[in-house]
This record gives structure tokens, sequence and C-alpha cells, in this order.
């Protein structure tokens, strides 16, 4: 009974996402919404629909380093690729669905991890550190593109006040991002001291 109910929850979401395909399949049969879509999901290229998965595995393999950095940088090295690959997919996969994804996604993580001998605080400082590589990266994009292209800003410009998409301030903000990167990868081979908060 209990190897069951293991397959349960499992089988229940397999079987909501087969019934929504199901449901929109019939949604859309007789609409001309529904032969619009179809067209143009047709006129893109196979190629494009090959990338667009290849770079979906790539991001994925991308997030489940965080979790490797964090496990390293937590000293534990007992837990094997596939279980650090499959945790991470499921935890990024389900916490940005249902949302509130730190706390959802510590949930999961928790969850797994415990099952390889982490506790809570191990658990709760391997979710800070994703986060924050994860906050680490977007800095390294902002700074990579606001300083390839301050132009960029303006097309928020009716979203924004006028300073913010003024591009002399985006590649202010672009340099100031990667000095940043910059001084926090110097900082971490040459060892500086933590600041404590």
């Amino acid at each position: 009974m209990r190897k069951l109910l293991e397959y349960f929850w499992p089988a229940v979401g397999l079987v909501a996402v087969v019934a929504s395909f199901f449901l929109l399949y019939h949604e859309f049969k007789g609409e001309s919404v529904g032969a619009e879509v179809w067209a143009n999901l047709q006129a893109i290229p196979t190629s494009r629909y090959l990338l667009a998965g290849l770079s979906t595995l790539v991001a994925y393999a991308a997030l489940a380093w965080y979790d490797r950095i964090a496990l390293l940088h937590l000293g534990v090295k007992h837990i094997n690729w596939l279980f650090i690959s499959v945790c991470s997919f499921t935890t990024y996969a389900l916490s940005h669905n249902i949302g509130a994804s730190v706390f959802s996604g510590a949930m999961v993580r928790y969850r797994a991890y415990s099952t390889k001998g982490l506790t809570a605080t191990q658990v709760a400082t391997l979710v800070v550190l994703c986060s924050y590589t994860f906050g680490f990266g977007n800095v390294l994009l902002a700074g990579l593109l606001l300083t390839y292209d301050p132009a960029l800003m303006q097309r928020l410009s009716g979203f924004l006040p006028d300073i913010l998409t003024n591009p002399n301030t985006a590649l202010v903000v672009g340099l100031s991002c990667l000095a940043f990167v910059v001084v926090y990868i110097l900082g971490s081979l040459m060892h500086f001291r933590a600041i404590r908060l």
C-alpha cells in the first residue's frame, strides 16, 4: 500500500497535464484562433525547436551547478551528480510554477537533501547560496548588457524615470555591475575576510 502511495501524486500530476492538453486541443479545434496558432507553430523551423530544447537543457544544467557549488561550499561531496541534477530540476520547475520560489524551492530541497543526511541549517545555507549565485549571474549579465548596449534602457522610457533610461546612466550602472563582479571574484581569489552584518 505504501509503495502504491508513492506513485499516487506523480500519477495525478501526469493525468492533470494530459487532461490539460486534451482540453486545450478540443477548445481550439474548431476555432480560427486555434488554426492560427497551429499555423504559426508549424511555420517555426524544426531547428528552432531543437535549439530551444537544447537551450532549456543547458539552462537547467547551469542551475544544477548552483546546487553543486553550494554543496561544495558546505563540504558535502557524497551526493552524486544525478541526484543533484534531478533535485535541482524538480526544485526550479516546481518553485517557479507554484510561486514564492525561495520558500517552495526550500521545501523541495529540504525534503530531498535531508534524505542524504543534510541538516536543516545546511539546506537553508544551500538555498541562500543558490539564490545568491543566481543573483550574481544576473548582475554579471546586466553589467555585460548595459555596457555593450547602454541604449537598451530607452525601451523602458514610458515605465521608468528619464534618469534611469538615459544611456549614460545605463553605462554607469553596467560598469558598476561589472566592477562589483570583478571585486567579488578578486576578493574570493585573495581570500578577503568575510563581512559580518
